[in-house]
């Protein structure tokens, strides 16, 4: 309560300082722009000692005590001293409303609407209460007086629907918003009515009010939104076009909305596709209205690139990064970009100058550990992921992606136990993570393989071990080809060709055909079952992929 008045007494300064006070008063006063609230209150008390008719002394005692009873009482003294004071009693009638003293709140409006028929603020404060106090009737008079005294504004208008609205009266809310309009033609009040016709699927109706609200204000983006949806929904998308650029181009509109309303037109699916020359427009006038944004720089650059103008894109994110330096998205967007261009010299670049500014920031560090994967600097990238346990041990989903990496790493460098032990923690994690559990799976597989023998199942611990984790891969996904490759090869290890023969002619209807490394266990399953000359084509198909 004290901070309310505190904020609203600057407004009656001058009021109140329009009497030449005394030096005491100066001081006190001054306490009280400087924000010594228990100085000024003290000064003010003994100012009220010794001038015991100061009202504004009173005034200030009241908005400086911490004692609701105290307050109420230096008010009331304030006003006995200057009863024509208009903001003294204005500011007891808000201390009544602050305390939930409502009837006492609306006397005292009431009282000022009588002393002072000019102030037409005092009526708007007294309709508040009345809606408050569900005096509908009341209010609705109380604007009568408004607009005898004043005319019919906008604000009275739309004051009276709001009144009639929320008082579930919503069709005479409308018809009388319509006659106001009459009167007070705004470009707000002609597209709540456009706004209401089309709710009514009048498009005609509707469109009037919009083109009537444009007539008024040309870069009324509310105004040229809704003439957009009407003529999409009419099929009418060249006109479409033209006035989403009004609301894209727009600079009232904020850039969040500009985003929102252009992420949806590209993610439409056919839609998009039928009108990609006026989407690269449209992306092209927002971009232009706002190319310091940084939601916009993004999605645009994003854009670019699904568009695959990957240059320009690449340059949009490098700028936006620029410019925003202390701007996370900003920074980690852009090698989002460069990952997906494959950039990978460029992207350990920035991620590592993103990270000076950003330390520790798990997002750069697994992206920073895909690049240097990609350009086979291994232990760089495992020095990420080891990092990233360490700073989030506790993040199920940072540390089960960074444990997989990490085997896969350590399987790179011939390291088969640190590789098995990362790939058991992943597991330890989330045990049907298919992705470890294939690649585990066939790595112990692949030691089988170099043992150069082949002992069934049950008696060797790694092709057990390797089948169990295997068929959870294809129970999970029965249409992946490479979980499908490895159950199959498995199972061609243990001898049970017959059925590794079913598994990979399943893996070829899933794009088994596109892998040479499947292709060529394919022929080797047939070989072993004696058919050498289907196994002879697929083996052909294999080499062709090599070559």
């Amino acid at each position: 309560m004290k901070k309310i008045f505190t904020v609203l007494a600057v407004l009656i300064l001058g009021a109140v300082c329009a009497m030449a006070q005394s030096s005491d008063y100066i001081k006190a006063l001054n306490k009280y722009y400087q924000e010594d609230r228990q100085g000024a209150y003290s000064d003010f008390k003994k100012l009220i000692q010794k001038e015991p008719n100061n009202d504004a002394a009173y005034y200030y005692v009241a908005l400086l005590s911490e004692d609701l009873d105290e307050s109420e009482e230096m008010f009331k003294k304030a006003i006995e001293i200057a009863p024509d004071n208009y903001w003294y009693q204005y500011f007891l009638a808000m201390f009544y409303a602050t305390t939930r003293r409502e009837e006492l709140t609306r006397n005292i409006f009431e009282d000022l609407t009588e002393k002072f028929p000019t102030r037409t603020n005092i009526y708007y404060d007294l309709i508040n209460i009345y809606i408050a106090q569900k005096d509908i009737d009341k209010a609705l008079e109380t604007l009568d007086k408004i607009e005898t005294k004043s005319g019919k504004n906008e604000a009275t208008v739309l004051t009276r629907f709001e009144l009639l609205a929320n008082s579930d009266k919503l069709e005479d809310a409308f018809k009388l918003l319509e006659l106001g309009y009459e009167e007070v033609k705004t470009p707000r009040i002609a597209c709540m009515l456009g706004d209401y016709y089309m709710k009514r699927y009048d498009d005609k109706t509707a469109m009037k009010f919009y083109d009537e609200a444009l007539e008024m204000d040309s870069s009324n983006a509310e105004a040229a939104f809704a003439k957009a949806n009407i003529c999409y929904t009419l099929r009418q998308y060249d006109r479409y076009f033209e006035y989403m650029g009004y609301v894209l181009g727009n600079q009232s509109v904020p850039s969040e909305s500009k985003a929102e309303i252009m992420s949806d037109m590209i993610n439409s699916g056919q839609f998009a596709a039928a009108f990609t020359p006026q989407l690269d427009t449209l992306m092209n006038i927002m971009y232009g209205s706002n190319p310091t944004d940084s939601t916009i720089c993004s999605l645009t650059g994003a854009y670019l690139y699904r568009r695959g103008y990957v240059d320009d894109a690449l340059r949009v994110m490098q700028e936006t990064a620029d410019r925003y330096p202390d701007s996370f998205d900003a920074a980690f967007n852009h090698c989002l970009l460069l990952y997906y261009s494959e950039e990978w010299e460029t992207l350990t670049q920035k991620a590592s100058e993103a990270l000076l500014r950003f330390p520790n920031r798990l997002q750069l560090l697994q992206i920073r550990s895909i690049a240097f994967y990609q350009k086979k600097e291994y232990d760089n990238a495992l020095a990420d992921n080891a990092k990233i346990v360490e700073l989030a041990p506790k993040d199920s989903a940072y540390c089960l992606n960074a444990y997989s990496s990490m085997g896969d790493l350590y399987h790179l460098k011939g390291d088969t136990k640190k590789a098995y032990s990362c790939y058991d923690k992943a597991l330890k994690i989330n045990p049907n993570y298919s992705a470890v559990l294939n690649n585990y799976a066939y790595y112990l597989s692949e030691e089988v393989t170099a043992m150069g023998t082949k002992i069934p199942a049950p008696n060797n611990k790694y092709l057990k071990k390797a089948l169990k984790m295997s068929r959870k891969t294809i129970e999970q996904e029965p249409d992946n080809a490479t979980y499908l490759d490895t159950y199959a090869w498995i199972l061609h290890q243990t001898g049970m060709d017959i059925e590794a023969k079913a598994h990979f002619k399943h893996a070829m209807l899933y794009g088994g055909k596109e892998s040479g490394v499947i292709l060529g266990h394919y022929a080797e399953v047939l070989q072993t079952l004696g058919e050498k000359d289907l196994a002879e084509v697929y083996f052909k198909m294999a080499k062709n992929f090599n070559d």
